[in-house]
């Protein structure tokens, strides 16, 4: 029957469509790890610049409480961070370049929340955050990670219909032309509107005709009254 010839051709199209669908995440998946396994690598060129600052060697390595005779240290800090912890993390466990830069802030977090304001140290945490930024700003990893993520995020373009499936909108209509006056018709308008205006002229000046003989009609009476008194 048909039937058995089929169901390997819709198999193997099954397969085909599970494929590609697998590759597509593999690459994505690929260009992820790329991108940020190239953005680390940036952060580990901002935490070198920050190392070689003078006053950064205080950050170097994890707070040793007894040497320092701060025995309330870790009583205060709940989250310690150091520059060399860091540098390992790096290496072995951040996933996202915002995970470097947050530790980052932490040690000089730690370091402004445990001294006080007037104290060396806490000069010193204040000088070293603001190099970090600069680095950081300069750098340009966070702004670059976030345009890559948009761009994956992004929905894939629209399909462009082609020439040939584009259907041509109907042509419309053609609408009946108006009806062109006549030459005709235009003289007779012409006539009657001359016609209209003498006629008007002719009740104006009948009509002024009338006020001047009303006028004469009424100085004459009054003339004769003057001549009787």
């Amino acid at each position: 029957m048909v039937t058995a010839h089929l169901d390997p051709l819709k198999s193997a199209m099954g397969k085909s469509q599970v494929i590609s669908a697998n590759g597509g995440a593999a690459r994505i998946t690929r260009m992820q790890r790329d991108t940020e396994t190239e953005l680390l690598k940036q952060c580990a060129q901002v935490m070198s610049r920050v190392e070689r600052h003078k006053h950064a060697w205080i950050f170097a390595k994890k707070v040793d409480a007894k040497k320092l005779n701060i025995p309330d240290y870790y009583d205060i800090i709940k989250e310690p961070m150091d520059f060399k912890t860091i540098k390992t993390n790096l290496k072995t466990l951040y996933k996202s370049p915002l995970e470097f830069a947050r530790h980052m802030r932490l040690v000089f977090q730690n370091c402004c929340e445990y001294n006080r304001p007037e104290t060396d140290a806490y000069k010193m945490g204040e000088v070293v955050l603001k190099a970090f930024e600069e680095h950081w700003e300069k750098a340009g990893i966070e702004e670059r990670l976030r345009t890559w993520q948009q761009e994956r995020s992004a929905p894939p373009p629209k399909k462009v219909p082609s020439v040939s499936s584009v259907r041509a909108p109907p042509l419309p209509t053609p609408m009946a032309a108006a009806p062109v006056a006549s030459e005709t018709t235009e003289a007779d308008d012409e006539k009657r509107r001359k016609k209209e205006e003498k006629r008007a002229r002719k009740a104006a000046m009948r009509a002024e005709l009338e006020r001047i003989q009303r006028v004469k009609s009424e100085a004459e009476a009054a003339e004769a009254k003057l001549q009787e008194a």
